[in-house]
């Protein structure tokens, strides 16, 4: 898995070797993380397919980039646990209709974190990607630390 903050770095986790790397785009630093033994590995896109339909309330449409989307508000996911034991967060999920693919996501944090979220959006699915966008191996011109 890769996320990227553009501008900042990326974050390359390999849910098979249980490792991940840290990369600063600004610094050039790459810095190697450890995982804790028996964690549970978050899968974002696991996740999303194993939302219960059932649990969604549709709260109706919004236009984003010239596209009309359902938006629906699914409450108490049970996610990763966070630091607090907490593990239900509330999603809103903006779903095109004519691919039924998200275009949008908010999570916004359990309970004891009121007022924080994470969104992402500007999703690109099923494009061939580079491997070495995978790789742990340091990138030329970094240093480790």
């Amino acid at each position: 898995m890769r996320n990227e903050v553009p501008g900042h770095g990326a974050l390359i986790l390999d849910r098979i070797q249980k490792k991940a790397i840290a990369l600063d785009e600004r610094s050039k630093v790459a810095i190697f993380l450890s995982l804790v033994p028996g964690a549970p590995i978050p899968n974002p896109l696991e996740q999303l397919r194993n939302l219960k339909q059932e649990g969604a309330q549709r709260i109706g449409e919004e236009t984003l980039q010239g596209r009309q989307l359902a938006v629906y508000r699914l409450r108490d996911v049970d996610l990763v646990e966070d630091s607090y034991g907490e593990n239900d967060a509330d999603i809103a999920l903006w779903v095109d209709p004519q691919t039924q693919l998200p275009v949008k996501l908010i999570i916004f944090a359990p309970k004891s974190q009121i007022d924080r979220y994470v969104e992402f959006s500007d999703f690109i699915w099923n494009e061939e990607l580079d491997p070495s966008l995978f790789s742990l191996d340091i990138p030329e011109g970094y240093t480790v630390q």
